[in-house]
């Protein structure tokens, strides 16, 4: 791995349990750290059982079997971070606010993107469906380069979304 650790994947509950995520899953992510361009801050990698259940993960979580990561994405990281993960092969992406899922569980449906209860709204799922769009149309490294023009269409569709929760939320709290 050129941009992470095994620690950074580690289960709170479990030291060293990092070096349990599946290879193809860090080359994806290493990949997609290259594209970005910017650090990726891993908010949960490997996770035990009993880690997932506290924390709300479902029983078959992808996090269990060292194929999920969720990565830190602010209203400035979001969109990069997002279609760096496309272009690195992720076709299994779950949208939070705050963050964003990715994984590559060879058992599970793909492709596949879905919404957390913090993005359970019209703008975010307006960014869903042009995200699985763009999984679907993104076979080949080449895809990417053709699809240019929808990458930069959907980071700033990204950042409005973001930025208009983010206002929502703050509006609130005051």
């Amino acid at each position: 791995m050129k941009y992470f650790t095994y620690s950074e994947f580690d289960s709170p509950d479990e030291p060293g349990s990092g070096k349990k995520m599946k290879a193809s899953t860090l080359n994806k992510l290493d990949k997609a750290r290259e594209y970005a361009g910017i650090p990726f801050i891993i908010n949960s990698g490997y996770r035990t059982a009993q880690h997932n259940a506290k924390v709300g993960g479902v029983k078959d979580s992808a996090h269990t079997e060292g194929y999920a990561a969720d990565i830190r994405a602010d209203a400035t990281s979001y969109a990069t971070i997002l279609a760096a993960l496309i272009k690195a092969g992720f076709k299994r992406i779950g949208l939070e606010n705050g963050s964003i899922h990715a994984d590559d569980d060879p058992d599970k449906p793909t492709p596949a993107v879905w919404l957390y209860d913090s993005t359970n709204n019209e703008a975010f799922k307006k960014l869903q469906t042009a995200t699985l769009a763009m999984i679907k149309n993104t076979k080949t490294e080449a895809d990417t380069q053709t699809a240019g023009i929808g990458w930069i269409l959907a980071g700033l569709g990204t950042l409005a979304i973001i930025a208009a929760n983010s206002t929502k939320n703050n509006s609130k709290k005051g």
